[in-house]
């Protein structure tokens, strides 16, 4: 529910990639959990009927002539023939046991605990604070790939910068001269534009700025450029609304009519060559911005500039406010699902603090590794904040539903439910390690994210989460503390917060006589 649920609602973003994918991971985490239902589930319980009848593993249409009990499971094939190398069951539980009462019990180590915990927070917060948005397109390619070797030698020897065209779009260039006039010179001076690529039309067709010849009409005044441009190279940087004469010069036919205006237009320029992604995306969103101003449009559909590359560079400009509106929504629908399945406040507050530490922790120590937020590392932050989710919530589960002291509480859930976290978590970072190795981009960032959350969510889940509990879990049940100086002892009853001290008499039980009331007895 919590993964499923974060996911869909962080479907809701306005990058569509993002979008896409927490459609498909919700779905997909929904459907799984339906999968271990109808199937898993029963194919257990025919694999324990074949347990239970005496058949073989694989050739399950066999009986074994030897007793095998199903509730004496052997290990490797060498151990069905030699019983006594069969591993101890429970090892990874004693080791969490020995291991909790350790940081539980001893005060020493639960104070060294919480330091070296809130060491890491802080270390997490400096590093998220310094965390920055970069992307480029060149990271998409191995490092060691021909393109990143040409993109090298560019940007030492030539600098070739981004091609891109600033296009108008439905623009009244009649009554726009004016605007196309001040275009000219903003773009003439802008230092990121290379001078000697614009390649610009009207200013080839108007040297001399000018607002137009006095008395011309608007029909004359496309009939001259329909006239100047047949004999120049900007054909292709016009296109008018009648559609006849956006033809071929061979089959444009004689019925073209240039007096109905101009419905688009492209003046082609190449920037030079730009840092990160941070940079790039600030000197394509005031080339847009200025030229809305310029013509005055603030739709920004008249007038703008447009490359390929530019859908990639928008993304550093949203994709931190898309991040944290995702986070922070899956975050409220995590908490109010644990509330509901732990309702317990105190216990699932703890738990809640913990996943956002979780998360702090997990782009601050991003930030030390050299990742950056962007599109591909936002998806995996995501499905990070369902893993910090599931590794704390089963220990604070169990810790709910044990009974005793808030230590005895602490210890039941690390060892009842601790040895399964832990598989867990060591099985994803197994899965994810041989990912480091990788040369794409795309591999070694989820590698990277995945095993710092599993690292930093797990641990946290395992170790922290029982001392916290351990010290503010609160008791329930039955606890009792035995006075030895005192002839009879006490024992203290804690049922729903309320401590009752009662005194018991040191004495054998009485047996009820006949005619003793219940109360009595």
């Amino acid at each position: 529910m919590t993964d499923a649920l974060a996911f869909l609602v962080g479907s809701s973003t306005t990058l569509p990639a993002l979008s896409s994918f927490c459609v498909f991971a919700g779905l997909g985490v929904m459907l799984c959990f339906a999968f271990q239902i109808v199937f898993i589930l029963p194919v257990l319980a025919l694999n324990l009927q074949r347990a239970q009848d005496n058949r073989f593993d694989c050739l399950c249409c066999f009986k074994s002539k030897v007793e095998h009990r199903h509730d004496d499971p052997r290990g490797c094939c060498c151990c069905l023939c030699v019983p006594a190398c069969n591993p101890k069951e429970g090892v990874v539980r004693q080791v969490l046991e020995a291991g909790g009462k350790l940081v539980i019990e001893k005060k020493g180590w639960k104070a060294f605990t919480l330091v070296l915990w809130s060491t890491i927070f802080i270390a997490g917060f400096i590093g998220m604070t310094q965390i920055r948005k970069d992307f480029k397109l060149e990271w998409f390619f191995p490092s060691d790939s021909y393109v990143n070797k040409f993109i090298s030698l560019n940007d030492e020897y030539i600098s070739e910068g981004t091609t891109f065209s600033f296009y108008t779009n439905g623009l009244d260039i009649f009554a726009s001269q004016a605007h196309m006039n001040k275009f000219t010179s903003y773009v003439k001076q802008q230092s990121t534009i290379k001078s000697s690529s614009v390649n610009n039309w009207w200013a080839e067709f108007r040297p001399v700025p000018s607002n137009g010849t006095a008395g011309q009409t608007a029909s004359e005044f496309y009939q001259e450029i329909w006239m100047w441009v047949q004999s120049s190279n900007f054909m292709n940087s016009i296109r008018w609304s009648d559609d006849n004469c956006n033809l071929e010069k061979a089959d444009r036919l004689a019925s073209c009519d240039p007096t109905k205006g101009i419905a688009h237009t492209r003046i082609a320029a190449t920037l030079k060559r730009l840092g990160d992604g941070g940079a790039r995306y600030a000197v394509y969103n005031k080339l847009r911005l200025d030229l809305q101003d310029i013509f005055e449009d603030t739709t920004g559909l008249k007038a703008f500039p447009f490359s390929n590359d530019f859908l990639y560079w928008e993304e550093n400009g949203t994709i931190d406010t898309e991040l944290v509106r995702n986070l922070v929504v899956a975050a409220g629908v995590v908490f109010v699902i644990i509330m509901t399945l732990i309702p317990q406040p105190r216990i699932a507050l703890v738990v809640g603090v913990g996943i956002v530490m979780t998360m702090v922790e997990l782009l601050g120590f991003m930030h030390w590794w050299g990742v950056t937020i962007n599109g591909t590392s936002t998806i995996y932050l995501l499905i990070c904040l369902g893993l910090a989710v599931d590794y704390s919530a089963h220990i604070a589960h169990v810790f709910n539903i044990s009974e005793g002291s808030m230590e005895a509480r602490s210890l039941e859930a690390l060892s009842r439910i601790g040895p399964s976290v832990l598989h867990a978590l060591l099985s994803t970072i197994l899965a994810v390690i041989a990912l480091g190795f990788s040369k794409s981009y795309v591999f070694v960032v989820f590698f990277q994210i995945l095993f710092l959350a599993t690292t930093i969510a797990g641990f946290k889940g395992l170790w922290l989460l029982p001392v916290v509990l351990s010290l503010v879990g609160g008791t329930k049940g039955v606890v009792s503390s035995i006075d030895p100086s005192s002839k009879a002892p006490n024992v203290d009853v804690e049922l729903d917060g309320a401590v009752i001290s009662q005194e018991i008499e040191e004495k054998a039980p009485t047996l009820p006589s006949p005619g003793m009331s219940v109360k009595d007895a």
